[in-house]
């Protein structure tokens, strides 16, 4: 995940945990502890090697990209050549390959989603 320290990201955190997801997230390291307190398994410096980093990491099959900075996302390209991508804040994507699928998402999430959100808040859930 890409922006996994930002609020978008650090909610998607919590709800992918909350469904046993394996969470790698790219931040700097000012943000790692408060990120590992959120769950996240395994972290990457943005600032450093991308491509180095995620290579000696599990596979990711599933990319979420929150920032839109299409130089981590050709780092990802680079370590990962199978995955799906789903961007909440670029509509382009670059060359990729018939093994790797773009989606760009930036639409509501229902009146049933906000109630469900609205009460792991409440809960403490997140």
């Amino acid at each position: 995940m890409t922006g996994a320290s930002g609020g978008v990201g650090t909610y998607l955190i919590q709800l992918l945990k909350m469904v046993g997801a394996h969470v790698e997230a790219l931040a700097s390291p000012p943000n790692f502890d408060f990120l590992k307190k959120l769950g996240v398994d395994d972290l990457v410096d943005y600032s450093a090697d991308v491509t180095t980093q995620l290579a000696n990491l599990p596979h990711a099959n599933k990319v979420i990209d929150t920032v839109g900075r299409l130089y981590l996302l050709e780092a990802i390209i680079a370590a990962t050549r199978h995955f799906d991508l789903l961007s909440l804040s670029t509509t382009t994507f670059p060359e990729h390959t018939q093994d790797q699928t773009f989606r760009f998402a930036n639409g509501s999430i229902g009146l049933n989603g906000y109630k469900r959100l609205l009460n792991w808040l409440s809960d403490g859930t997140l």
